[in-house]
C-alpha cells in the first residue's frame, strides 16, 4: 500500500493502480479486510486523478461494500467524499450533494472519528478539510450562497492543521471563481 500512495504521490497513477491491484491481492491471500477496503478506496482516487471517473466510481462503490462489511466508518465516508469529487468532475453537483452529505457529517466532529493503523489522526484532519473543500464547490456549484462561508472555512482548518497544501487548494479553487 505504501508503495501506490507513494507513487499516486508522484503523479504516476497508472503504477499507482498496479501496485493498489497487487496491495489488494495481498489483502485477499491475507484475509485482511480493512487493507483491502482501504486500497479500493485510494485506487479509487488514484483512477480518479488518471480521470477514469467510471471506473473510480466501480471502485469506490466495491470500497463502500467492503468497508461497510467490517463497520469501517472512515473508509466509508473517504470514499463518499471520492465519489463525491468524482460527480462533481462529471458536472452533477445534485449527486455530489447527496454522496458527500454524510461524509461531511462523518468529518463534521471528531468524536465521530475511528482511528485505526489505516487511519491516523493527521489523516482525518487532511480527509476533513477534503470534506470542507467539497462541499464548498458543492455549494458554488449549486448556487448556495454559503460557499465563501464554507471555503473559509476549509481555509481555517487547513491552516490550524499547518496544511499548506490544502490551503494553496483552496486558494486556486477561490481564484477559479473570479
Amino acid at each position: 500500500l505504501a508503495r501506490a500512495q507513494a507513487l499516486m504521490a508522484l503523479g504516476r497513477y497508472g503504477d499507482a493502480i498496479v501496485e493498489f491491484n497487487r496491495s489488494l491481492e495481498i489483502a485477499a491471500e491475507l484475509g485482511n479486510a480493512e487493507d483491502e477496503a482501504f486500497a479500493l478506496s485510494r485506487k479509487g482516487l488514484a483512477l480518479i486523478l488518471s480521470e477514469d471517473l467510471e471506473a473510480a466510481g466501480s471502485c469506490l462503490e466495491l470500497a463502500i461494500t467492503r468497508a461497510g462489511e467490517i463497520n469501517d466508518v472512515t473508509t466509508i465516508a473517504v470514499s463518499r467524499i471520492l465519489l463525491a469529487w468524482a460527480a462533481l468532475l462529471k458536472g452533477d453537483a445534485e449527486t455530489a450533494r447527496t454522496l458527500h452529505t454524510p461524509a461531511a457529517a462523518y468529518f463534521a466532529d471528531k468524536e465521530n472519528w475511528v482511528i485505526s493503523y489505516t487511519n491516523d489522526e493527521w489523516q482525518l484532519n487532511t480527509w476533513a478539510i477534503e470534506s470542507a473543500l467539497i462541499a464548498a464547490e458543492i455549494a458554488f456549484r449549486t448556487g448556495d450562497s454559503g460557499a465563501g462561508a464554507l471555503l473559509a472555512g476549509a481555509v481555517d482548518a487547513a491552516e490550524r492543521a499547518f496544511s499548506p497544501a490544502h490551503i494553496c487548494k483552496a486558494v486556486a479553487f477561490a481564484a477559479s471563481l473570479l
